[in-house]
């Protein structure tokens, strides 16, 4: 391809998606980072994307309700237009723009939802596939992706098992036991079902689900910092804090145990207890 030199950084980014859209598992998200990304800077030249104009960017999409998680993918999305169009030979290597984070990544391993919070998530949830949704995070600690792409063909209503099926690079996938109220709720979306996907809406799979939870969120007087992966933290949390062993959890969450006694082992009723009572200065010989 021949090099675009007055190009502005939407054209670099409607290139980007009619040359990889078709390759992403979540093609919807990409077209929303870009969305999102030509409004604001769209009419900018790559050397003008400097970190001033990455700051208000950042500014304006806080503005619209967005939490840092996102506007890191977005800019994300914007560094990766621009190293495929590198590779593909559209833009010179000296004019590639150097774009740092603009914001701090979100803990989110510190966030999560209280049980009276995930019943009012879900009583707000106004369509039926987002309270499955829901419930298919808080209970099978599956990804986003993971539960959009869950066929019925791997639901097993006799043996009560999700097949998660393969993951995708290092993110695993698991084999998960179905509990009485997530049994009743897929029965009776399985009665209902017009795709062979779990989630759908109107006779189609539901690839995006963000706005829809954003949305629920705030009707249920939710932080802004909720997301749809919270829910899975949120599940792993009160395994931990109930004393489920964390090789069980791991399990369940497609992780390895050591990795869920490090994030969550802090949350569990006995942690460092042991230690605690070690240095009493009372202490029994």
């Amino acid at each position: 391809m021949p090099e675009m030199p007055d190009a502005s950084f939407a054209q670099f980014l409607d290139q980007y998606l009619a040359g990889h859209k078709s390759e992403v598992r979540a093609p919807a998200a990409l077209e929303y980072a870009a969305i999102a990304l030509k409004r604001h800077l769209g009419d900018y030249r790559p050397e003008q994307l400097l970190p001033p104009a990455i700051k208000e960017y950042a500014r304006k999409r806080q503005a619209d309700g967005v939490g840092p998680g996102t506007v890191l993918r977005e800019i994300g999305v914007a560094r990766a237009a621009f190293s495929w169009a590198l590779a593909h030979r559209t833009i010179a290597a000296a004019d590639v723009p150097i774009i740092k984070n603009p914001v701090k990544a979100p803990r989110s391993r510190e966030i999560w939802l209280r049980r009276d919070q995930a019943r009012a998530l879900i009583r707000e949830c106004q369509f039926p596939h987002m309270r499955l949704f829901v419930k298919l995070g808080l209970m099978t600690l599956a990804r986003t992706s993971a539960i959009l792409e869950l066929q019925w063909t791997r639901v097993s209503f006799e043996r009560r098992l999700l097949d998660y099926g393969e993951g995708h690079g290092n993110k695993r996938r698991a084999l998960v036991p179905i509990n009485d109220e997530l049994l009743a709720d897929l029965q009776a979306a399985k009665r209902s079902a017009y795709t062979s996907y779990v989630i759908e809406y109107r006779g189609r799979q539901v690839q995006w689900v963000k706005t829809a939870f954003a949305a629920a969120c705030r009707r249920a007087g939710l932080p802004k910092n909720i997301t749809p992966h919270i829910l899975r933290h949120t599940g792993c949390t009160w395994l931990v804090e109930d004393g489920v062993p964390y090789e069980e959890i791991g399990k369940m969450a497609g992780d390895r145990a050591d990795m869920i006694e490090r994030v969550y082992g802090h949350h569990s009723p006995s942690f460092l207890k042991r230690a605690a009572a070690s240095l009493q200065l009372e202490k029994g010989d």
